[in-house]
């Protein structure tokens, strides 16, 4: 079973809009680089599906066991009269959970989890001012960070934004971002070239031991009987279509001849027809879950692994454990 967490992307932009003029105006959400901008307003419930879920929930994908590091975010401030800013205006990025009760009793109401403040442990929001400068229609990005390995799975963590101006009236409405635990998935190995079935006992070996969550179990090429030469590869199902921003691996434990040194990815909505993802040379050696990412963001159900070459020039491969992000 693999687990995985989902989570907001790197520089995913959410934009805060500030009215100007004196009379409030509806904050406008612009969705860039593909992130999903979900909104919320006492007490009109906007932002909300006719089945009462949050719309457009910001979920995006996050591994386990992958080495501790700041996911950074960003927001803006948004000048929303035609035109710019005819003087500078400062403006102050709150966290507000004035609405998070209300959130709530939608979300039992609809029998479904609760959300929980983002805990100072895995939050940080240092730098909270910015200045829509004469001229200009929007701030500099101001950043947030999320602690990617402190995220605890059963968890559903929210993030409530609010930009303020004194002398301009400011959209009452607050941008939410959401990060979601949840339950695993049953991967399964769609295909492998190799596995050794009989040498490395019932525990090792096969391929599914790469997705079992452990990394002192491994996936093992054939040795016993004969040592098959690369490439070799294996491909997992993640049994839904999904975005692949890269490859999380785990070589296995202590090794060092055969650990691969050089793969190339490639992805697949169907199991049939592959794209190549990434090629990546001279890859750790090391014992820790490690991160590839590719050139661009993909959006496949199934990914392929293929090794073309190893440390120490061996016919076989191996890897402890294999994800994704």
């Amino acid at each position: 079973m693999k687990k995985i967490y989902n989570i907001l992307f790197p520089a995913i932009i959410a934009v805060l809009t500030i009215a100007g003029c004196k009379k409030d105006k509806d904050a406008t959400y612009p969705v860039l680089d593909g992130a999903q901008v979900t909104t919320w307003q006492d007490p009109a419930f906007a932002g909300f599906e006719t089945d009462g879920s949050l719309k457009q929930a910001i979920v995006k994908q996050r591994i386990p066991g992958s080495p501790d590091s700041l996911y950074n975010f960003s927001v803006k401030g948004l000048f929303s009269k035609a035109g710019v800013a005819s003087t500078d205006i400062p403006v102050t990025f709150t966290l507000d959970y004035s609405t998070l009760d209300s959130l709530n009793y939608r979300q039992v109401s609809s029998n479904r989890p609760v959300y929980e403040k983002a805990p100072d442990s895995i939050f940080t929001f240092k730098n909270k001012t910015g200045i829509i400068k004469t001229g200009t229609y929007s701030t500099d990005e101001v950043f947030f960070s999320i602690s990617s390995a402190k995220i605890k799975l059963g968890h559903l963590y929210i993030v409530p934004i609010r930009a303020t101006s004194s002398g301009f009236s400011t959209s009452s409405k607050i941008v939410y971002f959401v990060i979601k635990g949840i339950d695993p998935f049953p991967w399964s190995i769609l295909s492998v070239d190799s596995e050794e079935t009989s040498g490395e006992g019932p525990n090792n070996g096969f391929a599914k031991f790469a997705i079992d969550g452990n990394v002192n179990t491994f996936w093992h090429t054939q040795w016993q009987g004969g040592s098959p030469g690369l490439p070799h590869y294996i491909a997992i199902d993640t049994k839904r279509v999904q975005p692949m921003a890269g490859i999380v691996l785990t070589n296995r434990q202590g090794a060092s001849s055969g650990v691969p040194k050089k793969i190339d990815v490639s992805v697949s909505s169907d199991g049939t027809t592959w794209t190549p993802a990434g090629s990546f040379n001279n890859i750790s050696t090391g014992s820790a879950p490690f991160k590839l990412t590719f050139p661009t963001v993909q959006s496949a159900r199934y990914f392929k692994i293929t090794v073309t070459e190893t440390y120490g020039n061996t016919n076989y491969c191996f890897y402890a454990e294999i994800n994704i992000f």
